[in-house]
């Protein structure tokens, strides 16, 4: 049992130290993985409203601005079918680039100490 400031100090900076290192990986696949996915979720939410998608896909067979007749209404199918499309890769594509980041987020942890061990020559590739 220490019973000096000093010692009791030193004893508290290196538990918290070690103590830190060691939760770090676990905080990085609990919640920070939480807090990274959610906020992918949201990005991917928040641009499928910008894009407005399903707005789109919605309205396909209703006549754009109140133009009833046949040329209007073919017209205006194939242009919301087009919109459809194009909006659809984007949104592909914006969906994609947030699984590539969740899964650079699920292997950043490993790659990086895979590298310092490396920098001290522990690890063999």
């Amino acid at each position: 049992m220490p019973s000096s400031n000093k010692a009791i100090f030193t004893k508290t900076i290196l538990q918290d130290l070690f103590g830190s290192i060691i939760y770090f990986p676990v905080w990085w696949y609990t919640r920070g993985l939480k807090k990274v996915g959610g906020f992918l979720f949201s990005f991917v939410t928040a641009m499928e409203m910008r894009l407005a998608w399903r707005i789109w896909v919605v309205n396909l067979f209703k006549p754009m601005y109140a133009v009833a007749d046949i040329p209007g209404r073919i017209i205006s199918f194939f242009m919301r079918l087009f919109m459809i499309i194009v909006r659809g890769i984007a949104l592909f594509f914006i969906a994609l680039f947030a699984f590539i980041l969740f899964i650079v987020y699920l292997l950043w942890l490993p790659f990086v100490i895979v590298m310092i061990l490396a920098q001290f020559g522990l690890f063999l590739f």
